[in-house]
């Protein structure tokens, strides 16, 4: 589902804040959310107990709109879920043109929406470009503020080293397959918008985080295909 929102939730002073167009497109904007609302969003995680584990793409755990404990944890708080409805809106569609990419050479279909959540020690995402039926991808990083980037977290872009099996929806390959290109910085309330293309692989590296500090996400996935 695509909502109407006629909440402004975007934060006044947002700015593009990390840039790369080679090999592919990734934006960063900080701050995303007004300060408020991103507090907020910190403070109402879903508990990892209500949230599954998702071995086949790294170390991490996830609560996204087909699970069955979804629907009840946003419902439960009016105002996440007034958040929620706004990250999946017209208005996050006119953010995207804002800062990011002119939609209307695109047929935005439908965005998807989840919760992530890479354990401290080991956490991780393996390489991947993304599925095809993708447009643009957009990660929010739920850091504090003391949040330290030796710790990791970052949306890293990687170049396969070796030939790519891609008869497959989802290719993925090793860690050691691939060379860093460049890390989004994983610093509070920023939004992370990457362009979907067949080179469009990243990841996110082993964690190395004291006991306790998980690194805490929020996914929008815009869906549809290029008019």
């Amino acid at each position: 589902l695509k909502y109407r929102s006629k909440l402004d939730l975007l934060h006044p002073e947002a700015k593009i804040v990390f840039k790369r167009t080679d090999p592919f497109y990734v934006v960063a904007v900080r701050p995303f959310l007004k300060d408020d609302e991103y507090s907020f969003l910190m403070e109402s995680l879903p508990p990892l107990e209500i949230m599954s584990y998702v071995e086949a793409v790294g170390h991490k755990y996830c609560l996204a709109e087909e699970h069955a404990n979804f629907e009840q944890f946003i419902l439960n708080n009016n105002r996440l879920f007034q958040c929620y409805r706004w990250l999946k809106s017209d208005k996050m569609e006119e953010t995207v043109n804002r800062f990011f990419l002119d939609l209307s050479k695109y047929r935005v279909r439908k965005m998807k929406f989840e919760f992530s959540a890479l354990p401290p020690e080991g956490g991780h995402l393996t390489p991947h470009p993304a599925t095809t039926k993708k447009i643009v991808t957009g990660v929010l990083y739920l850091a504090s503020d003391d949040w330290r980037q030796e710790w990791g977290g970052q949306f890293s872009m990687v170049r396969p080293l070796v030939a790519i099996d891609d008869t497959g929806e989802y290719p993925r390959v090793a860690f050691d397959e691939v060379e860093l290109i460049d890390r989004a910085p994983f610093e509070p309330n920023t939004m992370v918008f990457m362009l979907r293309s067949d080179i469009s692989y990243h990841c996110v590296y082993p964690m190395t985080a004291p006991e306790g500090r998980w690194r805490n996400s929020v996914t929008i996935n815009l869906i549809g295909k290029r008019l």
